[in-house]
């Protein structure tokens, strides 16, 4: 193509050109939003890991006590449910049933404990 102004020719891009550039566009952003999901989803992930550790904490602390009854606790930002259950198909088993949430329920922990007459046999 000629230009009218200069006499001289007028150098664009070929749609293979723009084809490329597009994709390479494409690729990068893809790239970018797994990137921004992945640091996005951790911080939900950390919590629900935070959540679990110290549930199963607060299960074995309580477990080592010979307190039987339920409780309300609160730690670092987490309420924790604790209840006790006897269990109906095994005899001299208590079932603890840990709980975390926050705003949301977060972990659920359960645990067989030994009632403690069968403790002493």
């Amino acid at each position: 193509m000629q230009s009218k102004l200069t006499g001289g020719m007028i150098r664009s891009a070929t749609i293979i050109e723009t084809v490329i550039a597009m994709l390479l566009l494409l690729i990068t952003f893809s790239a970018g939003m797994v990137v921004f999901l992945r640091v996005t989803s951790t911080g939900v992930n950390d919590q629900r890991s935070r959540a679990k550790n110290l549930t199963e904490l607060v299960a074995d602390s309580l477990s080592a006590t010979r307190n039987r009854e339920d409780l309300r606790l609160e730690r670092a930002g987490l309420q924790f449910q604790i209840s006790y259950k006897a269990d109906l198909e095994r005899r001299g088993l208590i079932i603890m049933k840990v709980s975390a949430t926050d705003s949301t329920n977060l972990y659920e922990y359960t645990k067989f404990l030994m009632t403690d007459e069968e403790a002493k046999d």
